[in-house]
């Protein structure tokens, strides 16, 4: 492994079972606490090659930097020691920092990862050079440009139970509370004592119906008494505030339903590369122009599904910000479904942006969120 390096090769052929722990050690010691081999000239102190038993020394029987048992020694010691100053030198953050970036190699052999583009790559490992020889593989993100963090600065925060939202196109209630339409509280059917209904103006005194009332010039409807469904047009509402809008027309669908038939979990999602690509993009491009995007998600353990288009898409939310926190990234997003602003707005409402899987999602409210697609602004 390169000094400072990110990636090394171990060929299972060379090294004993017992041995593998200590050449993943040494090679680690070259990648990431940037540790010379004990007989290089760079070192504070340079000792003779091969005859001791330091981690960071080598073979005696070979030319191999493989750290072993070294008959050399006459210890018969497995070659696991470090020398002060290389304890000294692990321990000070000041080395380390930013460590990786710099030209320096010695070890093994160097891979140029800036020469290729930045994407989605596969290393392949085999136990030996044999091409019938086993074969694991391990995924992983090359990211070529620097995080970004962007935020939508004139962004106002509405909840889809405030008065402001009333009379727009949806179900609106003051609570999660089922109610009739505009926020009346749902009334006990006069013949279903167990049932909550609406009422409205009996036209057809002939109807009759499990809760009919028309003696009272009334009618029960059960299927008008339900919950505050206003979550997309609360985040229009946001949107609109900075002359912003959006349709179904303009989704970027991300990730939908494997199965109609399973919707619970996040297992039962299906994410599209090209889809997830096109979303990000879009995603970044506006919120570096200041814009904030409407999203759809996805949240586990849900009873049943919601009916919309895309059948995964459970919530909307909004997404006014991305962050980026120990070499990841996430988006920042505005909850309408919360009561209070310090929820809504929380710092803390974060969706994980994983380029390895293709999919952006997050631990929130005790469940894990999803996002589904993506509404271009217009």
């Amino acid at each position: 492994m390169t000094i400072k390096g990110q990636c090394g090769f171990i060929f299972l052929n060379n090294v004993s079972a017992d041995g593998v722990a200590r050449v993943a050690a040494h090679e680690l010691g070259h990648g990431i606490f940037s540790l010379h081999h004990t007989f290089s000239t760079k070192n504070t102190v340079t000792l003779p090659q091969c005859i001791t038993d330091y981690l960071m020394d080598c073979s005696s029987s070979s030319n191999s930097t493989t750290p072993t048992a070294l008959s050399g020694s006459g210890s018969g010691i497995p070659a696991s020691r470090l020398n002060k100053y290389q304890w000294d030198y692990i321990h000070d953050p000041q080395t380390m920092l930013f460590a990786w970036a710099e030209e320096e190699e010695e070890g093994a052999m160097k891979i140029k990862l800036d020469s290729l583009p930045e994407g989605n790559y596969r290393i392949c490992i085999r136990e030996n050079m044999d091409n019938a020889s086993k074969i694991d593989t391990i995924a992983f993100y090359l990211k070529t440009s620097i995080c970004g963090e962007y935020e939508v600065k004139n962004i106002s925060w509405l909840s889809q139970f405030s008065t402001e939202i009333k009379g727009r196109k949806c179900h609106w209630c003051s609570t999660w509370s089922e109610c009739c339409d505009g926020g009346t509280p749902c009334d006990t059917c006069p013949k279903d004592k167990k049932s909550k209904c609406c009422y409205e103006t009996c036209k057809d005194s002939t109807l009759k119906t499990a809760c009919d009332s028309c003696n009272n010039e009334k009618i029960c409807d059960k299927s008008k008494c339900k919950t505050n469904n206003c979550c997309y047009e609360t985040c229009l509402a946001m949107i609109e505030k900075l002359g912003l809008t959006t349709e179904r027309s303009l989704a970027i669908d991300i990730a939908k339903l494997t199965n109609e038939k399973s919707w619970q979990y996040q297992s039962d999602l299906q994410a599209d590369r090209q889809k997830f690509d096109e979303g990000v993009s879009y995603i970044d491009g506006a919120l570096k122009s200041g814009k904030p995007v409407i999203i759809g998600v996805h949240y586990e353990n849900r009873g049943k599904k919601v009916g919309n288009t895309n059948s995964a898409t459970f919530h909307y939310m909004v997404v006014m910000g991305k962050v980026c926190k120990n070499g990841e990234e996430y988006y920042r997003f505005y909850d309408p479904g919360r009561e209070e602003a310090s929820y809504g707005t929380n710092g803390l409402n974060l969706l994980k942006i994983d380029r390895i899987r293709g999919m952006i999602y997050g631990y929130y409210q005790k469940n894990y969120y999803t996002i589904t697609e993506i509404r271009k602004n217009k």
